[in-house]
């Protein structure tokens, strides 16, 4: 007699297998499509891609071929998870440390494989675009979970962000929780550069929806970098499958009485230590921004979640660049993951100024069973919504 897990698994499988054949491999297509033409038609005489002709082929071919398998991929996404999840625009209701003090549910929470994002480059520009561009729009994951969009980047047009071609990272505000791998999910991304003062003159950077396919019987942790094409750009996602994780949900705050110094760039960190060449960035302020800090202490992360194995280790890591100084100060601690609950640490940075770092801990579940009105709350509803009888 089956398992409930491998009945569960089974169930969610075949819906990713339909929708990687129907959804999970283009690109949403573009409210001005029209556009992708005259960006093509610009070709790239200013400041476009270099290279070889057979290598620009290549890269148009791809972006080509991304294109034309997304032209489905709203329309699918709605017809197969439009009634269970509400409208295509929808955010992930799931928030963080969602059993950090609320006890688990037996059999649905658990430490899962998840995606872990650390950065998002833009490594080349082409069809007449030059450095530096201002860009905006959202890239938002969608996971077994409850596919709706769990935002990673987030720009309007009034709050741009310019890339270099020395720093073209994106600043990520993402994910709100975890990327559950489980079968395929998929990265939706909506960018555009402001190019004039009316959004007409935009250009689409990258509009595409592809897919991310899990690692299957993964014991250990790996990369799984990846490079996205469009017509105007390459876009770099560096990537790890954590295996076997639960979610750590940071916050920093001053104490003390303590506050951040002026003028003092910080940047804080984690990491799982298995891959402690990767981190995730919380926060870095850069060289001309100061670090926010609410009426409470509470310093402003851009993002808060990470990811790490249940059996490894998290590593939370705080630098402070004084003036005047050669070296900055750097403080780390290293803790131990935990099923629910919280861990502390301070870390003192000199000069008076002292913080407190929190970890909420939390497992993970395949089932939006916290969301209102879920047809998901439990196995058998799960069998009832799939139209199967109960094993």
């Amino acid at each position: 007699m089956e398992t409930e897990m491998e009945v569960e698994a089974e169930w969610i499988g075949g819906l990713d297998e339909m929708e990687a054949g129907t959804a999970g491999k283009g690109v949403v297509l573009p409210e001005n499509a029209a556009d992708l033409d005259e960006m093509e038609a610009e070709g790239t005489a200013d400041g476009g891609a270099t290279g070889t002709t057979e290598e620009k082929e290549c890269w148009e071919y791809e972006a080509e071929w991304e294109y034309e398998q997304a032209l489905t991929f709203r329309d699918s996404w709605i017809s197969i998870w439009g009634d269970q999840f509400g409208s295509f625009e929808e955010t992930t209701a799931i928030q963080p440390m969602r059993y950090t003090d609320a006890e688990a549910p037996g059999g649905y929470a658990q430490p899962l494989d998840s995606l872990q994002i650390y950065s998002i480059k833009v490594a080349d520009i082409r069809g007449g675009l030059r450095w530096p561009i201002h860009v905006y729009g959202m890239i938002a994951a969608r996971d077994v979970v409850d596919r709706n969009r769990n935002i990673v980047f987030h720009r309007s047009r009034d709050h741009c962000q310019t890339l270099t071609k020395e720093d073209s990272c994106l600043v990520m505000t993402g994910p709100t929780r975890p990327i559950v791998m489980l079968g395929a999910m998929n990265f939706e991304i909506t960018l555009k550069v402001k190019e004039g003062s009316t959004e007409s003159r935009d250009k689409v950077l990258s509009f595409l929806a592809v897919p991310h396919d899990t690692v299957n019987c993964l014991e250990l942790s790996c990369a799984t970098d990846r490079k996205y094409i469009s017509k105007l750009s390459t876009l770099e996602f560096t990537m790890s499958q954590i295996a076997r994780s639960v979610e750590a949900t940071i916050s920093v705050q001053m104490v003390d009485g303590s506050s951040w110094p002026h003028g003092v760039r910080g940047e804080f960190s984690a990491c799982t230590t298995s891959m402690a060449d990767r981190k995730v960035v919380l926060l870095d302020s850069g060289s001309e921004k100061e670090v926010e800090v609410g009426a409470d202490g509470m310093i402003q992360l851009s993002r808060c979640v990470a990811s790490v194995e249940f059996t490894g280790e998290l590593k939370v890591c705080v630098v402070a660049w004084w003036q005047g100084e050669v070296k900055p100060k750097k403080a780390w601690k290293v803790f131990k993951p935990k099923k629910a609950g919280r861990n502390y640490g301070t870390f003192n940075l000199g000069r008076a100024c002292k913080v407190k770092v929190t970890v909420a801990w939390s497992l993970l579940s395949y089932y939006p069973v916290n969301r209102p009105n879920s047809p998901y709350g439990s196995l058998a509803l799960l069998r009832e919504a799939e139209g199967r009888s109960t094993v």
